[in-house]
């Protein structure tokens, strides 16, 4: 007898528990804030100001730099009339340039003796080699005493090789300083009618708001500028023009430059109003539940069962 097998038994499986989503919030908007009329006013009346003070200073580099450009075709006028000697064929007269709108320190005399003019020479080569914006009104004055002298008239050969060879140097570090100082001054305009197109923006920004409101606006006093790429160079005066652009009239017509000392003034940037972004609520997470195992049963084994022998005979023998 083979005894049947234990039954066998297989847990159930846990329950499986998915956790309930924490709850969606959203923030609520921030408040909105609206500009009074008078503060518009002010942000465009400050716009306006700086506009006005950048083109001043505009306006006075661009004399700095024809200063600049005369002082250093003076120094080579003169270095090359020195330097030609007896075998120029020039008149012996510096070319004259376009005079430029600079004040006088001191008068200097148009000197009449080449001892007098070679001490002017020295002197002007001085100044123009640590030009600057504190020095450029006297150094024009030199240019306008020395372009009128008539340097082969009053020069011989032999003093003006001699003074040639006295000055080379100082001449050419005077001119490589004043053509820096040009270019220094060209670069800070371009900055300046950067800011000034800055400015115009706001002035024009401003403007819409108040007439939205039926409110009196600030007039524009200036239009914004073409920037276009500029390198200094000679008898140029730069490349960028003040365009027109929304029908209002240039007040100057800028000619190029750059100063380098001189102020930029940078416009606030016109503040926006952005209202407070309400709190950002994450969602706490649902707690995550797993389900305990299903017990394992292992059936009892079943009786082993041996039968009972069963009994002998032994049969009688015949007779």
């Amino acid at each position: 007898t083979t005894p049947a097998a234990g039954p066998v038994t297989t847990p159930a499986a846990g329950p499986a528990t998915t956790p309930a989503a924490g709850p969606a919030t959203t923030p609520a908007a921030g408040p909105t804030t609206t500009v009074s009329s008078s503060t518009l006013r002010q942000q465009a009346e400050d716009a306006a100001g700086r506009v006005a003070d950048n083109q001043a200073t505009i306006t006075d580099n661009i004399d700095r730099i024809q200063t600049g450009e005369d002082t250093t075709t003076a120094i080579a006028d003169i270095q090359a009339l020195l330097n030609a000697a007896a075998t120029t064929t020039s008149s012996g007269r510096l070319r004259k340039r376009r005079q430029a709108t600079v004040a006088t320190p001191f008068p200097v005399t148009v000197p009449t003796t080449c001892a007098a003019f070679g001490d002017m020479f020295e002197k002007f080569l001085d100044l123009a080699t640590v030009v600057s914006d504190a020095n450029i009104g006297q150094i024009k004055v030199y240019v306008n005493a020395l372009k009128d002298v008539d340097v082969a008239s009053i020069c011989n050969d032999n003093e003006r090789t001699s003074l040639a060879s006295k000055t080379n140097s100082k001449s050419t570090a005077a001119k490589a300083s004043t053509m820096t100082y040009t270019g220094n001054k060209e670069t800070e305009n371009v900055e300046l009618k950067k800011a000034v197109n800055i400015d115009i923006g706001i002035q024009e920004s401003v403007n819409k708001k108040l007439e939205a409101r039926d409110e009196a606006t600030v007039p524009l006093a200036a239009s914004t500028y073409a920037i276009q790429s500029t390198s200094p160079a000679m008898g140029g005066g730069g490349g960028d023009t003040q365009a027109p652009q929304g029908g209002t009239t240039s007040v100057l017509q800028p000619q190029g430059g750059t100063p380098s000392a001189g102020p930029v003034t940078t416009p606030a940037a016109e503040p926006l109003t952005t209202p407070a972004a309400g709190p950002a609520t994450t969602p706490a997470a649902g707690p995550v539940t797993t389900p305990a195992a299903g017990p394992v049963t292992t059936p009892a084994a079943g009786p082993v069962t041996t039968p009972a022998a069963g009994p002998v005979t032994t049969p009688a023998a015949g007779p």
